[in-house]
């Protein structure tokens, strides 16, 4: 006579760790990760904008001196030196990243990371110019 075993399949309790809700305050590098998480919102929130000049300059004449007045506003203004100081430290942290995101090897032997840093921001400044050039020459 066989005996059969029935088996209670375990189901441990979910590990739920106990954090505080200012913990990012703890350490500068968690400060650094959250400050860089935050720029995409003033980053979506600038492409919002960018949209909506779009479709103010789509909407005829009336609808953009309207959207160029509200684009002048101390709030705009201010919104928007915001968005560029966060753009410049979303740039900053993305290029001192690139050596770990980027695995660059030369004739086998791999890239030093300052080599891959400074070139990024060599490229930065060179686009960032040949922008400005193109919009001060109009």
């Amino acid at each position: 006579m066989e005996s059969q075993t029935t088996y209670k399949r375990f189901r441990p309790a979910p590990y739920t760790p106990k954090m505080q809700l200012s913990w990012w305050w703890q350490k500068p590098t968690y400060f650094a990760y959250i400050m860089r998480e935050l720029t995409a919102v003033f980053v979506a929130a600038y492409a919002v904008i960018l949209l909506l000049t779009l479709r103010a300059l789509s909407a005829g004449e009336a609808a953009w001196e309207a959207w160029t007045t509200t684009l002048q506003s101390p709030l705009s203004i201010g919104f928007h030196v915001v968005a560029l100081l966060f753009a410049v430290y979303h740039s900053i942290t993305w290029f001192m990243a690139a050596p770990t995101a980027i695995v660059l090897n030369v004739k086998g032997k791999p890239v030093p990371a300052k080599t891959l840093i400074l070139a990024h921001v060599v490229i930065w400044i060179v686009c960032s110019a040949a922008i400005a050039g193109i919009l001060l020459t109009r």
